[in-house]
């Protein structure tokens, strides 16, 4: 019995993921379909299912794109794994909302019984969105970093958003060589800061671009110098 294909718009409709990002992994080398029809168009198979869903989960993991192509390539085809390391994610996000749950419900009946302290209220607001953005494990791995050598982090910090100003002020293209070079010095402060897990430095970049460079460093990284270097990262992984 022949086994089913599905055309780009068809995978896409079919997983909710867009036309587009079917296109670029196939662009950047990460699930590329072999078969293609009369007409030209990618044919995706059973198997090319089976690729993507172990990248929309490992995706989902926080790991980035540029990553995920080698561990693809040097595990089996073990969709267990990717799905057992999906349940671990989602048993772990359930953990901390509940932690923010619990939080809520006391807020609630704190509201009820009289007006609410405005330190209450923050402080269940960073309670939120600390739980969105990173693990307990991270939590704590980031703590303890912390302590170690938190002022040179912010000195380095000062200076890339400094260069990084410099640069797009003076129209430097991201790609150039001196872009590149804050790229190197950018790198090398985030391994410092994470201990080396892109996971925690994926989660801090999701943190710069849902709320905004300003706000999610407390006013160390301009949104002008975070739109540059997160120009001159993606550049430089082509």
């Amino acid at each position: 019995m022949e086994q089913r294909r599905w055309r780009v718009g068809e995978l896409a409709a079919a997983t909710g993921l867009t036309v587009r990002a079917l296109h670029h992994f196939d662009e950047i080398g990460l699930l590329c379909p072999a078969e293609r029809s009369s007409a030209g168009h990618r044919l995706y198979t059973p198997a090319d299912v089976r690729r993507l869903y172990r990248i929309v989960a490992l995706r989902q993991l926080g790991i980035p794109l540029t990553d995920i192509g080698h561990s693809l390539d040097g595990e089996p085809d073990d969709l267990a794994y990717a799905v057992s390391r999906q349940l671990e994610h989602a048993e772990a996000e359930l953990t901390r909302w509940e932690r923010v749950r619990r939080r809520l419900v006391a807020l609630d009946a704190a509201l009820r019984q009289a007006d609410l302290p405005v330190q209450e209220l923050l402080d269940t607001m960073e309670v939120i969105v600390r739980e969105r953005y990173f693990s307990d494990e991270q939590l704590a791995r980031m703590k303890q970093r912390h302590s170690a050598g938190f002022g040179e982090w912010m000195a380095s910090i000062a200076a890339l958003d400094e260069r990084a100003a410099e640069l797009a002020a003076a129209g430097v293209d991201p790609s150039a060589e001196e872009a590149r070079e804050l790229v190197r010095r950018w790198n090398a402060v985030m391994v410092e800061m994470s201990g080396g897990d892109r996971a925690i430095v994926a989660r801090m970049y999701a943190k710069l671009d849902g709320r905004g460079a300003p706000e999610a460093s407390k006013g160390l990284l301009s949104q002008v110098s975070w739109a540059y270097v997160r120009s001159a990262l993606m550049l430089a992984t082509l």
